[in-house]
């Protein structure tokens, strides 16, 4: 069906779709103007199909500000370019579901994104990383009121992080259409099945939303979500700025980065930054430009010539066009001053030491979240344990406190690990046969 006629409207219990109305050809977008039958509020609401249409739009934004609420998914490729392209924008209000091709020519796809950076507008979705960039690409905010679904569920018990599919599972009994995460989204017209995966993708965020947010007002727990959250719409917004996250900058964390000494941390640095900007200006995935083992490689042999650089197993299949920039920013790296090197393992306490508190940390902390009922997957990581360690080591207290002492997890853990530091808690074997055998018992004061 063309976009300048009026959507098909089923009304049955179940989605359908026509065939006619999927065959039909918009020579412009090659995407038709779809509408199937099917719950953006449970089992009721009609579903808006994929369009471009502004009529249509201009419909979804008015259910989307009179009820100040929206679910959004999006569908997209990343093998193509530096950034991914945006290939789908999926909307469920309590009204219905709207699916938008962003790319149909005017930005149709525009108005969601400025709801979403509205703060009278409660965002939901599942996983929010990717719909929160962007949002920031497209309006220069990060989303105002964001609800994750699957942030949320962590904090009411499920395993974290959680799929879409599982969570509407556990949490609703439904199930959603099958797997279309591989199709080609920017062919037009959709089919059936991509229309129904896509409707599906957000038919459930308002539902789950609801039962979610109850959830965690009877736990009160919503106020951990929202600053895990803000948290993590802080990082996505720094480093769409490119600037820090509260992380090791993204080269330290490449694999072997850390066996490498200063010299080759610094061409590894630099090698870093030529490849992001060479993807750049080409508009092509990094990894297409070096992938990260060649350039911690490279980093590693420090090669002076192109003989040497081709030694290094790989390198053959850096295009040619690439080879001697390579070999530029290596000899800068090469020339640079000795202090100006990066350090290698900064701070970084006796390794065997370390290794034997981290796995005493892990276990406190795994029967501290087992006790609270959250996944320790939401709660740290390893690197976050070794960050606690080495400021409980230093105790200059000239740092703030690291991320499992502070807010939420404070409460949850960071208190219990420390007094773990101090000697002041045990672990013992609560139950062989559960999940998580050990809890943690106080010391007894001499």
């Amino acid at each position: 069906m063309r976009r300048d006629r009026r959507p098909q409207r089923y009304h049955s219990g179940h989605p359908a779709v026509s065939a006619a109305t999927l065959g039909g050809n918009d020579h412009s977008t090659g995407i038709a103007v779809v509408t199937l039958a099917g719950p953006a509020r449970d089992d009721a609401a009609a579903v808006a199909g994929p369009t471009a249409d502004s009529a249509e739009i201009s419909r979804a934004e008015a259910s989307i500000r009179r009820h100040g609420l929206m679910g959004v998914d999006t569908e997209f490729i990343t093998e193509r370019s530096f950034r991914p392209l945006l290939a789908l924008v999926q909307v469920a209000t309590p009204d219905g579901i709207w699916l938008i091709d962003p790319l149909a020519g005017g930005a149709p796809d525009q108005p969601i994104w400025n709801c979403m950076a509205d703060p009278a507008i409660t965002t939901v979705v599942h996983a929010h990383e990717q719909e929160t960039r962007f949002c920031i690409a497209r309006t220069a905010r990060p989303p105002a009121s964001l609800f994750d679904v699957q942030l949320a569920a962590g904090f009411a018990g499920h395993r974290f992080p959680i799929s879409y599919n599982a969570l509407i599972g556990a949490a609703l009994g439904r199930r959603a259409a099958d797997s279309q995460s591989r199709s080609e989204w920017t062919r037009r017209p959709l089919s059936a099945a991509q229309v129904r995966y896509a409707a599906d993708d957000v038919r459930w965020l308002l539902p789950l939303q609801r039962r979610l947010a109850g959830r965690l007002g009877e736990t009160g727990r919503l106020a951990w979500l929202e600053e895990e959250t803000a948290l993590r719409l802080d990082a996505v917004s720094a480093q769409e700025r490119g600037g820090r996250d509260g992380r090791a900058p993204r080269w330290r964390r490449l694999s072997g980065a850390g066996k490498l000494r200063p010299r080759s941390l610094e061409a590894l640095r630099r090698l870093y930054g030529w490849r992001e900007q060479t993807a750049r200006l080409a508009d092509s995935p990094v990894k297409r430009i070096a992938a990260d083992p060649l350039l911690v490689a490279v980093a590693a042999a420090l090669p002076r010539s192109i003989d040497d650089l081709l030694r290094i197993r790989g390198a053959s299949d850096l295009p040619h066009r690439h080879r001697r920039p390579v070999l530029d920013v290596v000899a800068a790296a090469l020339d640079a001053e000795d202090d100006a090197l990066p350090c290698q393992n900064p701070d970084r306490p006796a390794a065997r030491s370390e290794k034997a508190l981290r796995r005493f940390l892990e276990a406190v902390m795994e029967a501290a979240c087992t006790g609270g009922g959250i996944d320790s997957h939401l709660v740290g990581s390893s690197a976050d344990l070794a960050d606690l360690l080495r400021w409980q080591l230093a105790r200059t207290g000239s740092e703030d406190p690291p991320k499992l002492l502070r807010g939420w997890r404070g409460e949850l853990c960071g208190e219990e690990m420390q007094r773990a530091i101090d000697g002041r808690v045990a672990l013992r074997i609560a139950d062989p046969a559960a999940d998580q055998p050990l809890a943690t018992a106080p010391v007894p004061a001499p």
